[in-house]
C-alpha cells in the first residue's frame, strides 16, 4: 500500500539532557515512534548539519519554530543549562508543551514542577521508570493530538482569526507564535512596495492592503525622509492596534508609540518618560519577559542618548542592570525568526557570488525577496511599538545595500549604501565603504551629493541630525555645486558658532567640526576657519586647543585676513606665556611652524616670543623648518639626526627590549639635502655612511630602521652632487655580510613592514650598483602576488624612492620594463591605498620609452578613480607633458570637467598658466 503522506506536518521538539547515552537513546527512540504515524516530524539538536550559528541559537530557534515540546526530566539530573533555556523559550513563547518526569530515583517533585502548577499552555505526568519516557513519551503527544481534535470537533476550540473579533485578534500570548504571520504580515503590499522602490525605483503588484498597511507605509516614510512626523496620524495608527490588540497589549503599547512620536519630534524628555510609562505598565500586565525586556532595551538605548548631549557618561544604566540579571537570553518572538531568515539570505547570496561562474548574469530577483523580510520585521516592530527595532530598520537596509554593492556594479546601490551609511553609521563605516567601493567618489557627482545631504533631514534628533550634516559635507564637501556649497556652508557655520557659544554645549560636536574643517579648508573660505578658532580661545573653550592648533598646522594661513591673523598669533602668544597652557598643548609646535612658515611679515613677534619662551623648540625643529639655512647650518641639523640614529643603534635589542619611534631621522635627512640641494662635503658624506652601516649591520636593529637606512643610502647614490660619491665600498661591505642585513626585528605592533621588505629594499640597493640580475628581480616580485596589502604597497614604496633623483633614465631597459609592467597591475586593485602607492610608482618610472603605456593608464586612472590619486598625476602635469602631449592633453581636459571642485580648479589654474 502507498504511504500517506502529510503535507503539513506537527513540529515536535523534544528536549533532555544531551550527550548522555540513556538520555540520547531514548530521545531517538521517542523520535522513531512519533515520526513512524507520519503526523510529526521531531527535531533533535544531534541530527542537526553544520551551522554559521552558535548551538545555542540553533536549539532556540527550533523552539521557536516548534508546535508543541516534549521535555523528558529525570528528578535525579535535574535539569541542565540548556533544558532550562528551553524551557525558558518555550515559556515565553506560551509553547504547547509536555512535561515528563522520572522518579525511579528521586521521588521528591524538583523545583521545575512545581512551578507548572496553574501554567498556561503545560502539562505534566509522572513515570517510575527510565525506560518509560519512550512508550510514556510517545502516547502523551499523541493522545493530546487527539484531544485537541475531539474538542474542536465538539466547538470547545475557538478560531480567533474569523470571530469577527468577539475577541481580539491578537492576544499576548499570540504574538510568539505562528498565527502573526498570518493575521499581521498578510495585506501590506503597499509596505512592501514602497520599500522596494526605496531600493531600486519599480513598480510591483499591490494586491493586499488594509488600514495597518497604509499607516506601516507612512511611517516608513517618516523612517526614511519622505515625510515629517508632524505628517503622521498616530492616531490612525493607534486606533488600527486598538482592534487587533488585547486591552493589556494595546495599554502598553499605546505608551510605546507614545514615545516613539516624542522621538521624532526630537523630544527626548517625554519620549523616555512615555516609554518609563509603558514599562510600568507591561509588569502591571504581566506581560511575557521578553516584551519586557525589549522596553528595557528601548530605555537603555534613550538613555545612552540623553548621556551623550548632557556630555554624561556611565557605566552602565539601571535597565542595562536589569537586563544582565535576566536569567533568559534575549530573544524577540517571530522577529528573531524573519530576521534570521533575512540574513540567511544574504549569506547564501554572498555564496553564490563567490562561488558561482563568472559567465552567471543577474537580473536582482533577490531584491524584492529582501525587502519583502525587512518590511515584515518593520511591521512586527511597529505591532509592539519597539523604537529600537524600528530604527534598526536603516541598519537591515544598509546590509541588503552592501551585499547588492558586491553582486552588481549597478550605481544606484553604491548610492543607497553611502546614504544608509552616512545617516545610521560613524565615521569609520563611511571610510571603510568608500574605501571598499572607492569608485564611489570617483563617479560622484553633484546631484548625488546633495541628494545624500538632503535624507539627512529624516533623522529625529537634532545633535545626530547636525553631525550627519557634518560627516556629509566632510566627505562630499568638494561635490557640491557651488550654489549647493555656499548655502550648505553657511548653514554650518552658523550652527558650529552657536555650538562654541552654548554653555551647554555637546561635546561630541567638536571632533566632527575639525574634521569638517580640515577636510575642506581648500573650499572653504579660510578666513572663516581662522575665526572660529580665535573664537575657541576667546572662549577658553581648551578642551578643544589641541585640536585648533592640529588644524592650523595642516592648513596654515594662506589666504586669511590679516586682521584675524593677528588675532591669532595674539591667542598663540598668550598661551605660550602661560606654562600650564603651553604645556598641555601638545600640537602647539607644528602650529607654529605652519604659522610662522605662512606668513613672515607677520609672525616676527611670534619668533621672538618663541626663542625666548621656548628656546629648545627654537633651536631644534623652528630654526630647521622655518629659518633660512646656510650650508653649515643644515649639516648641524643633519648631525643632530644622525646623533639620534646613533643613540637608538646603541639601546635598541639591549636587554631584549625593543622601542619604536613615531619620526624617522633617516627620511628628515632625506628631505634636508632635497628641500635645501645641499651639496654634502666628505666629512658629513663620511658621518652618514658611517652610520648607516651601523645600522644595517646590526643584528639586533628593527626592519623598519633597515629599511629606513637602505632608502637614505639608495637616496644619495641617485642625488646629483657636485663631488662624484663612491659608494661601492660601503654596498660590498654590506653585501658581503647580506646575512646580518636581513636580520632585522619585526616591529608587528608599530608597523607591517616584514623581512620580505627589507630583503626587497636590499636587492634594489644592489640593483643600483649592478649586481642584480633580471632574475633575481623577477624572483622577488612573483613572490608579491600572493602577499597582503601592506607588503605590496611597501614594494611600491621602495620601487619610487629607487626611482627618485630620474633613476628611471638610468636604469638598465629591461629591468625597468619589469617595475612598468609590476606596477601596472596594481592600478586596478579594489585597494585605494595600493593604487595611490602605483601611480606615485608610475610617475617616478614614466620615461620617454615608457610614457605611452603609462600615460594610457593615467588618462584612465582620471575618469573614475580618486581626486588624490588624480591630483598625483596632475602635480607631475609640466614633466608628462615632455613625453606627450596629446595625452598630457586629454588629462588635463578630463580634469576640468571633472566633478570633484579641486580637480577642476587645479586643471585651470595649470592651463590659465
Amino acid at each position: 500500500m502507498k504511504e500517506i503522506k502529510v503535507q503539513d506536518k506537527i513540529k515536535v521538539f523534544v528536549s533532555s539532557r544531551c550527550g548522555q547515552q540513556n538520555y540520547d537513546t531514548v530521545r531517538t527512540k521517542v523520535k522513531s515512534l512519533i515520526e513512524g504515524t507520519t503526523l510529526a516530524t521531531v527535531y533533535l539538536f544531534e541530527d542537526g548539519t553544520a551551522s554559521t550559528q552558535s548551538a545555542q541559537q540553533e536549539y532556540l530557534y527550533a523552539v521557536d519554530d516548534s508546535d508543541i515540546c516534549l521535555f523528558l526530566i529525570d528528578n535525579a539530573d535535574g535539569v541542565s543549562d540548556a533544558v532550562l533555556r528551553e524551557i525558558n523559550r518555550a515559556k515565553g513563547q506560551e509553547k504547547k508543551s509536555l512535561y515528563l518526569f522520572c522518579k525511579e530515583r528521586q521521588k521528591k517533585a524538583t523545583q521545575i514542577q512545581n512551578e507548572l502548577m496553574g501554567a498556561k499552555g503545560a502539562r505534566y505526568s509522572e513515570i517510575n521508570r527510565f525506560d518509560d519516557f519512550i512508550l510514556k513519551g510517545y502516547t502523551s503527544l499523541i493522545n493530546d493530538i487527539t484531544t485537541v481534535y475531539k474538542n474542536y470537533c465538539k466547538g470547545r476550540l475557538a478560531d480567533r482569526e474569523f470571530e469577527n473579533n468577539t475577541l481580539s485578534i491578537i492576544e499576548m500570548e499570540a504574538v510568539a507564535s505562528e498565527s502573526l504571520d498570518k493575521q499581521l504580515l498578510k495585506g501590506i503590499d503597499q509596505s512592501k512596495e514602497y520599500m522596494s522602490s526605496f531600493i531600486f525605483k519599480h513598480s510591483r503588484e499591490k494586491n493586499e492592503t488594509s488600514k495597518l498597511d497604509i499607516s506601516c507605509k507612512e511611517f516608513l516614510q517618516v523612517l526614511l525622509g519622505d515625510k515629517q512626523i508632524r505628517e503622521f496620524n498616530t492616531s490612525l495608527l493607534l486606533e488600527e492596534l486598538k482592534n487587533k490588540q488585547s486591552k493589556s497589549l494595546y495599554q502598553v503599547v499605546e505608551f510605546r508609540w507614545m514615545a516613539i512620536q516624542s522621538y521624532f519630534s526630537n523630544d527626548l524628555k517625554s519620549s523616555r518618560q512615555y516609554m518609563q510609562q509603558a514599562l510600568e505598565s507591561a509588569y502591571t500586565n504581566l506581560l511575557p519577559k521578553w516584551f519586557i525586556n525589549d522596553i528595557l532595551i528601548d530605555l537603555r538605548n534613550l538613555n545612552i542618548v540623553e548621556n551623550v548631549i548632557e556630555n554624561r557618561y556611565t557605566l552602565a544604566s539601571k535597565e542595562q542592570i536589569e537586563l544582565d540579571k535576566s536569567n533568559e537570553v534575549l530573544f524577540y518572538p517571530v522577529l528573531d525568526r524573519l530576521e534570521k531568515e533575512y540574513n540567511q539570505k544574504l549569506i547564501e547570496q554572498n555564496f553564490k557570488n563567490k562561488t558561482e561562474s563568472h559567465y552567471i548574469t543577474h537580473f536582482g530577483n533577490n531584491i524584492d525577496s529582501y525587502t519583502d523580510l525587512i518590511t515584515n520585521v518593520f511591521v512586527v516592530a511597529l505591532f509592539n511599538g519597539s523604537l529600537t527595532q524600528i530604527l534598526r530598520t536603516i541598519d537591515r537596509l544598509k546590509s541588503m545595500a552592501f551585499s547588492l554593492c558586491e553582486q552588481y556594479g549597478d550605481w544606484k546601490f553604491r548610492i543607497l549604501l553611502l546614504k544608509l551609511s552616512m545617516i545610521n553609521g560613524g565615521s569609520k563605516d563611511n571610510d571603510r565603504i568608500i574605501s571598499t567601493f572607492n569608485e564611489i567618489l570617483g563617479k560622484m557627482n553633484a546631484t548625488d551629493a546633495i541628494s545624500i545631504y538632503e535624507m539627512a533631514s529624516s533623522i529625529p534628533l537634532l545633535h545626530k541630525k547636525l553631525i550627519t550634516k557634518f560627516e556629509i559635507f566632510k566627505q562630499l564637501g568638494y561635490y557640491f555645486s557651488d550654489n549647493d556649497y555656499h548655502k550648505i556652508s553657511k548653514e554650518l557655520i552658523e550652527e558650529i558658532n552657536k555650538w562654541i557659544y552654548d554653555d551647554n554645549k555637546i561635546i561630541n560636536l567638536g571632533d566632527y567640526i575639525f574634521k569638517l574643517f580640515q577636510s575642506n579648508y581648500l573650499r572653504l573660505d579660510n578666513t572663516e576657519i581662522v575665526n572660529v578658532c580665535c573664537k575657541i580661545f576667546q572662549t577658553k573653550c581648551r578642551r578643544w586647543y589641541n585640536n585648533v592648533f592640529k588644524l592650523i598646522a595642516f592648513m596654515g594661513i594662506i589666504n586669511v585676513n590679516d586682521e584675524i591673523v593677528k588675532e591669532l598669533i595674539s591667542e598663540f602668544i598668550k598661551i605660550i606665556n602661560n606654562d600650564e597652557e603651553k604645556n598641555n598643548c601638545y600640537e602647539l609646535e607644528g602650529a607654529i611652524i605652519s604659522v610662522c612658515k605662512s606668513n613672515t611679515n607677520l609672525t616676527k613677534e611670534l619668533g621672538q616670543i618663541v626663542s625666548e619662551k621656548m628656546p629648545k623648540f627654537y633651536s631644534t625643529t623652528y630654526s630647521l623648518e622655518v629659518l633660512t639655512h646656510t650650508i653649515e647650518g643644515s649639516g648641524m641639523h643633519i648631525q643632530r639626526y644622525l646623533e639620534d640614529i646613533r643613540k637608538q643603534n646603541e639601546t635598541q635589542g639591549l636587554n631584549g627590549v625593543y622601542l619604536g619611534y613615531t619620526d624617522n631621522p633617516y627620511l628628515i635627512i632625506i628631505n634636508i639635502i632635497r628641500n635645501n640641494n645641499l651639496d654634502l662635503d666628505c666629512r658629513l658624506t663620511n658621518d652618514i655612511e658611517i652610520v648607516i652601516m651601523d645600522t644595517l649591520l646590526s643584528p639586533k636593529q628593527t626592519v623598519t630602521a633597515k629599511i629606513n637606512a637602505i632608502q637614505l643610502l639608495i637616496f644619495l647614490k641617485n642625488f646629483k652632487f657636485k663631488a662624484n660619491y663612491d659608494f661601492n665600498k660601503v654596498v660590498n661591505d654590506l653585501v658581503e655580510n647580506e646575512e646580518i642585513v636581513e636580520m632585522g626585528f619585526v616591529d608587528a605592533y608599530l608597523e607591517k613592514r616584514s623581512k620580505l621588505s627589507l630583503k626587497f629594499n636590499f636587492l634594489l640597493l644592489k640593483l643600483c650598483f649592478g649586481a642584480v640580475s633580471d632574475e633575481q628581480v623577477l624572483g622577488i616580485i612573483s613572490v608579491y602576488s600572493n602577499q597582503d596589502d601592506s607588503e605590496k604597497i611597501e614594494s611600491l614604496k621602495a620601487i619610487t624612492n629607487l626611482m627618485d633623483n630620474n633613476y628611471s633614465n638610468i636604469i638598465d631597459e629591461r629591468k625597468l620594463y619589469i617595475f612598468v609592467q609590476y606596477v601596472l597591475g596594481f592600478c586596478s586593485t579594489k585597494s585605494h591605498d595600493i593604487r595611490f602607492n602605483a601611480v606615485k610608482a608610475l610617475l617616478k618610472i614614466c620615461t620617454q620609452k615608457t610614457s605611452k603605456v603609462i600615460m594610457t593608464q593615467l588618462s584612465k586612472i582620471m575618469d573614475i578613480d580618486s581626486a588624490p590619486i588624480k591630483f598625483l598625476i596632475l602635480n607631475d602635469i609640466s614633466n608628462l607633458t615632455q613625453y606627450n602631449e596629446e595625452i598630457a592633453a586629454l588629462i588635463l581636459q578630463k580634469a576640468k570637467v571633472d566633478n570633484h571642485f579641486l580637480v577642476r580648479a587645479k586643471a585651470l589654474k595649470i592651463l590659465s598658466i
